[in-house]
């Protein structure tokens, strides 16, 4: 096959590959750890991982000095797509998504063989993406048959209201989908839209056409199930999550929050029946929503799941005792946590338990490594601070009641801590700077950082760029602050890439300042900015491929514009061959090159100004 030629079916991932996301995580390992411990197959895959990156650079900043030849480029294809399909699937595993997406439009077979890892999770993220790709499924079952996740989501953020047709649309074509038993490999379904599906027989179908389907997902908004609604036949899930959404929490006051998931309650009593009596092996149970109403799930302490490892508690309330009920010694929470063993992930809300339960637990019955929750949540456990490897605070650090060095010093006892996610609410610039040195001194194994600091300016990105060098191993960062004067998207991110170039990606976000209500209104702008950085084989930074967004919000509900852009920087340095730079830029660089060549036009603009005085006498 000519290699001009497109491939057969690659015109499907060329229209609908924004459709397409692969996981968030999905990014290839650092050079210095493909070796380690890896089977052969592995080995042999970053072997020819890197030859085939010398032939197609997918980097523009990695190309070879000297072009590769038409018969090396042709030799080069030929070799690599006669290689067994594992192989390529290995090799795709190193990939990044927009690397991946090149490669597959090499040839058939390297399309072929890399499918199930393209395919592998789908996110359809509005209507009409759902249309698009759910019918593209429906006619290729070669491809969905490959489909192991698949999030379902046809809200669309420009309506301010739930649409029941588009639910409906969606919902039967997810179930004519599923019942045409084509998504053979499905094991993870999410329903991520305001209210429940419009066809509760979605469900049937699932159950019915997807054998492998052990996780189910999905939302409640004004609307509940039905008692007999299928949602609730499903037996051996391994997983479920049910997330209650803001119209769930206003529209049902009257039904009593309290007594909602009750037993006795009609509308819940085949839920709670599916989750204690059908589900003994669940590993996974999240009840997520966000009210100052929480929901009663004191229910939930009645099961017992050998193999449960995370748990998922949103402004739900699992520690409700009835007024007048008899005090025991220890509360059922605490029974039911320490009737769980292998539970390795913990997330609560302040209305979910209390830290006088949390006490009561017994220190050798927890094995907890992640674990997100209120700080004085976090105070009631510190048995488990040594075994801690993800940390997050669910709601923001007020620095007027918190001071970062009691943060600092409760981290410090947290030796093995390598995820961090914490927000501060500064009511004063200074507060910012005790956050840094406070972080950077009691977590040096940082892998992953998510820091957010509101309401007030905080650092400037030099001083944080700065600050980072302690962070040797940091992997991923998200920071969101308020932005400081001379502060920029760009520029920020090629400081912070240039000082840590270990970063594989980072997200940064500047913040719009809260303002006095009696101060003229202002324009709240936010920008987003993502990005990747790319190191040369000494890891050394390359470039920095970036994507923004920037959202203003004009006041008076004149709107919202939205702006975004793609680029890529480049980091080398000035001179270095194969670089283009300005004479502005290297006007402004900050090096001795720079500094010749500013003394030079100074001169320069000497000379033309004392000639110009002779000349005009």
């Amino acid at each position: 096959m000519s290699a001009s030629r497109t491939p057969d079916g690659i015109e499907d991932v060329s229209r609908r590959i924004d459709f397409v996301l692969l996981d968030s995580n999905h990014h290839p390992p650092p050079p210095t750890h493909q070796t380690a411990g890896l089977p052969l197959e592995s080995l042999m895959a970053s072997t020819l991982l890197s030859s085939l990156f010398t032939i197609f650079p997918l980097n523009p900043f990695s190309a070879p000095q000297r072009r590769a030849t038409r018969s090396e480029q042709t030799e080069c294809h030929g070799s690599f797509g006669v290689l067994p399909a594992d192989i390529l699937a290995e090799i795709s595993l190193y990939l990044d998504c927009v690397d991946l997406q090149s490669v597959v439009l090499l040839s058939n077979h390297i399309y072929g063989s890399v499918t199930p890892v393209l395919y592998r999770r789908v996110v359809l993220t509005s209507f009409d993406k759902c249309c698009t790709t759910l019918n593209m499924l429906g006619r290729r079952p070669d491809i969905a048959r490959h489909v192991q996740d698949l999030l379902v989501s046809p809200r669309s953020p420009q309506r301010a209201r739930h649409v029941f047709s588009d639910s409906a649309v969606i919902s039967d074509m997810v179930r004519s989908l599923a019942a045409s038993e084509t998504l053979l490999a499905l094991s993870k379904f999410t329903w991520a839209d305001e209210e429940l599906p419009f066809y509760d027989d979605m469900w049937f179908a699932l159950r019915a056409g997807c054998e492998q389907l052990k996780y189910i997902s999905t939302t409640i908004g004004s609307y509940s199930p039905a008692s007999h609604s299928h949602l609730f036949d499903f037996k051996n899930l391994t997983g479920f999550c049910l997330h209650l959404e803001p119209s769930f929490y206003h529209d049902n006051l009257h039904l009593s929050l309290d007594h909602f998931f009750d037993m006795d309650y009609g509308l819940t009593r085949p839920f709670w029946d599916m989750l204690l009596n059908q589900c003994p092996d669940l590993q996974e149970l999240r009840i997520e929503g966000r009210s100052p109403f929480p929901v009663d799930v004191n229910r939930l302490t009645d099961g017992r799941w050998p193999k449960l490892r995370t748990l998922v508690l949103g402004d739900v309330s699992a520690d409700w005792v009835p007024r007048g009920a008899h005090l025991v010694d220890k509360r059922p929470f605490a029974n039911f946590l320490e009737a769980h063993p292998t539970l390795e992930t913990l997330e609560l809300s302040q209305f979910s338990v209390s830290p006088t339960t949390l006490r009561q637990v017994n220190p050798q019955a927890m094995k907890i490594t992640s674990f997100s929750g209120t700080l004085d949540q976090l105070h009631a456990l510190p048995h488990m601070y040594g075994k801690l490897r993800s940390l997050s605070f669910r709601d923001p650090l007020q620095t007027r009641e918190v001071t970062a060095f009691s943060i600092a010093g409760l981290l410090q006892h947290m030796p093995n801590l390598t995820d961090l996610r914490v927000a501060f609410v500064l009511h004063s610039s200074y507060d910012s700077q005790n956050i840094l040195r406070s972080l950077t001194n009691a977590c040096p194994k940082l892998q992953n950082l998510e820091l957010r600091c509101t309401q007030k300016q905080s650092f400037s990105m030099l001083e944080f760029s700065k600050c980072i060098r302690c962070f040797t191993k940091l992997r991923t960062l998200q920071l969101a602050v308020v932005k400081s004067p001379g502060d920029s998207l760009a520029r920020s991110a090629a400081q912070i890439a240039r000082v840590n170039p270990r970063l594989e990606n980072f997200t940064l976000t500047f913040l719009p300042p809260m303002k006095p209500r009696y101060l003229p209104v202002g324009v709240p702008a936010s920008a987003t900015g993502r990005f990747t950085l790319v190191t040369d084989t000494h890891g050394l930074p390359l470039s920095l491929s970036a994507y923004e967004q920037q959202r203003v919000a004009w006041p008076m509900g004149l709107g919202v514009s939205r702006s975004s852009r793609k680029y890529v920087s480049d980091l080398r340095p000035a001179g270095t061959p194969g670089r283009r730079a300005g004479l502005l830029a290297l006007m402004t660089e900050k090096s001795a090159a720079g500094e010749e060549m500013r003394v030079i036009v100074f001169c320069t603009i000497l000379v033309f100004l004392a000639g110009y005085g002779f000349a005009t006498r």
